[in-house]
């Protein structure tokens, strides 16, 4: 006050009404709601409110599962700071109201360009030949496609987890890279080319140096990221990936394409084939263009289905007890489908199908879903409204953990669903894995559910199963029993650095 006085009998007003100035922007830069006329200003804020954007986003990273379990169990609607920018997390019920307007309300393309600097990284934020293949083909195809997945997935386990009559120590989450990389090009490349190193490394490496450059550059300020990415490794290492790529599959796509007219041609049964069908009209003539495409398809299945399988067998591996079940019935179904695996026999293994989807509801690939940015204004039926270009989500882990919903949630129970299935009906309907509903947000809600979660919960059926009738497994690490999982944002994954014990199984066969 002194100080004030004195500016102001000296008649220095100009140095006064500059540290005036000086102090409402430092107040409004660390105090932001203060001066916010935003109708979400008013939702309650969780996380570091005061301080610097950096600051509030660093929390967030380090501290997400903590903010987000914090702010569902306290007031189910809320906001915090994220990677994206601040961003408010609805309740179960809200993001399923929410999710039900269409995509031109509700952009989720705007939220994939901002998460994975797609002009930066060269990734496309939208390739709808992508879904609309896999719902059109791949989906009602896995009566066909199955069979000879299972018969990859097996070929390629043997390969890469070698029986042995001694404890044999695994990365098993590197070991799952290359497994689920070769099954699931067998399906979308064919039985060939799955097993190219080029298409293993590059679909592998891909998702990596993308995702790693994203987060690099968010560490930059938005005008610095452009000549920032000149120098990031991984963005580096992103070209030479879509090279790679390019390299091996355009003289595949120009063969495809010159035998197609050949009489008699028999044309391949996998999802490049499809794309290519259906390429004139969404546009795509450029064999190049159709290559990179692939790394589209791997980037958006081969880690997420990698992350869950590891998990499912850290899992497993904790819970002995469960070995003898799990493999009783997959015995069973298997010899009433003649030995083979089908579309139904992994179907009529429900206490798997129970077991998986209890892992993946204990450690979630994201614990976070729905995130969109509103294109209009939007009233929720609970009052709460949202502005045009407010960055919504649902955090997904907290629902899944919230007594509310399961009872002993903190608990591992593999009879979980088991149980509710039992029941028939309705029940047994909703509590699939796949079954995308309000009770299971992990693949989405609706018409955005993720359309390769009937492919990849079959991929992943089928790598437990194979393992479960041919190896006995342990952790390597009993010291902390079941590996706790790693967190870095609003992301969950299995600690890839860990290791598993395989063994052929003592009886030397499987059940069938």
């Amino acid at each position: 006050m002194a100080a004030t006085e004195h500016l102001l009998r000296q008649g220095s007003f100009p140095a006064f009404f500059g540290i005036v100035a000086i102090a409402t922007l430092v107040i409004r830069y660390l105090y932001p709601d203060l001066f916010s006329q935003s109708p979400i200003s008013k939702l309650p804020y969780v996380g570091t409110h005061v301080g610097l954007p950096i600051q509030k986003k660093i929390s967030f990273m380090t501290n997400a599962r903590k903010l987000l379990r914090d702010g569902y169990r306290k007031f189910h609607i809320y906001r915090t700071e994220t990677a994206l920018g601040q961003c408010v997390f609805l309740s179960r019920d809200s993001m399923v109201e929410l999710l039900k307007k269409p995509d031109e309300v509700i952009n989720f393309e705007k939220v994939v360009i901002k998460d994975f600097e797609c002009k930066l990284t060269k990734l496309a934020s939208s390739e709808p030949i992508v879904p609309h293949t896999i719902r059109s083909d791949l989906t009602p195809g896995l009566v066909r496609i199955i069979p000879r997945v299972a018969i990859e997935v097996a070929r390629t386990i043997d390969n890469e987890l070698p029986a042995t009559d001694s404890w044999t120590a695994h990365n098993i989450y590197d070991k799952l890279l290359r497994i689920v990389a070769i099954s699931a090009g067998s399906a979308f490349l064919g039985p060939e080319s799955c097993h190219s190193e080029e298409w293993i490394q590059s679909a592998v490496g891909y998702t990596i140096d993308v995702v790693t450059g994203a987060v690099i550059l968010k560490l930059f300020p938005s005008f610095l990221r452009p000549l920032a990415a000149k120098f990031v490794p991984a963005i580096k290492r992103v070209d030479r990936h879509r090279a790679g790529i390019s390299r091996m599959m355009v003289p595949i796509i120009r063969e495809r394409k010159e035998k197609a007219n050949t009489p008699g041609y028999e044309k391949p049964d996998d999802m490049l084939q499809w794309m290519l069908d259906k390429a004139p009209e969404y546009g795509i003539e450029n064999d190049e263009e159709m290559a990179y495409v692939q790394l589209g398809v791997g980037l958006v299945s081969i880690h997420s289905t990698t992350s869950t399988a590891t998990q499912a067998l850290y899992d497993l591996a904790a819970r002995p007890e469960y070995f003898q079940p799990l493999r009783d019935e997959i015995a069973k179904a298997l010899q009433e489908s003649g030995g083979d695996f089908t579309k139904d026999s992994l179907y009529s293994c429900k206490l798997l199908d129970s077991f998986m989807k209890e892992s993946q509801r204990m450690s979630p690939i994201s614990m976070v879903i729905g995130k969109r940015i509103l294109e209009e204004d939007v009233q929720l039926s609970n009052g709460v409204f949202l502005p045009k270009g407010t960055l919504v989500a649902s955090p997904a882990e907290a629902v899944g953990n919230d007594p509310a919903h399961f009872e002993n949630p903190d608990e591992f129970d593999g009879y979980r669903f088991y149980r509710l299935r039992q029941k028939g009906g309705l029940q047994g309907n909703l509590n699939q894995m796949v079954t995308a509903n309000k009770q299971n947000l992990a693949f989405g809600y609706g018409k955005h559910a993720c359309p390769g979660r009937f492919f990849a919960v079959a991929e992943i059926k089928l790598i437990v199963a194979h393992i479960l009738l041919n190896y006995d497994i342990e952790l390597a690490d009993k010291s902390v029993g079941r590996y706790p999982n790693k967190f870095h944002g609003d992301a969950c994954t299995p600690d890839t650095s860990k290791q598993l014990l395989f063994r052929k199984r003592l009886s030397g066969q499987s059940e069938i």
